[in-house]
């Protein structure tokens, strides 16, 4: 009687092992083509809300599944850290990005990258060197980013407080 007992739980449990692995396999298919994906950035302390990360984004990245790269259309970014108080507005640029690949921080970021041209006024692009097999609908990274601030749009005159670093978490989803 023990050893029916025994035997049943073993096998449901591998049933309940088998449904998860199919459900995962469906769930999370990595890219096999060229992509584009909307890219948001979301606070670390509060997933449901955005970063500031995310203001830097200019529209739809685009997955080159040839290089492997995640290109980022850049943006200038409108940062008033004391509003609604003090009215005083930087300008961000994004200056690097780091990706944790592994979902393990005590290994550090696999990746860090840092915009191919200076990206003043336009913005311009960061391209992220991701695999294909991490790039699926829904997928997430743990981040941090850098960011310089300035007094104009142009970015020709420093802040008082001339750079950030901060976290986020990273979302893809396909469009």
């Amino acid at each position: 009687m023990t050893t029916t007992s025994s035997l049943r739980k073993v096998i449901i449990m591998v049933m309940c092992v088998a449904m998860m692995l199919c459900v995962m396999a469906s769930t999370a298919s990595a890219v096999t083509t060229d992509q584009d994906i909307d890219v948001k950035f979301y606070k670390t302390s509060d997933p449901t809300q955005f970063s500031m990360a995310n203001g830097i984004v200019a529209g739809t990245a685009f997955y080159d599944i040839g290089t492997q790269e995640l290109t980022i259309p850049l943006q200038v970014l409108a940062y008033a850290p004391g509003a609604p108080y003090d009215p005083t507005v930087y300008y961000g640029y994004i200056d690097e990005i780091k990706v944790d690949t592994d979902n393990n921080l005590l290994n550090g970021y696999e990746v860090i990258v840092a915009p191919a041209s200076t990206p003043y006024p336009s913005g311009g692009t960061i391209a992220i060197p991701l695999a294909s097999s991490l790039v699926t609908n829904g997928a997430t990274f743990t981040v941090s980013f850098g960011i310089d601030l300035y007094d104009d749009a142009d970015g020709t005159d420093p802040a008082a407080i001339s750079h950030i670093n901060n976290t986020a978490i990273m979302k893809f989803d396909f469009v």
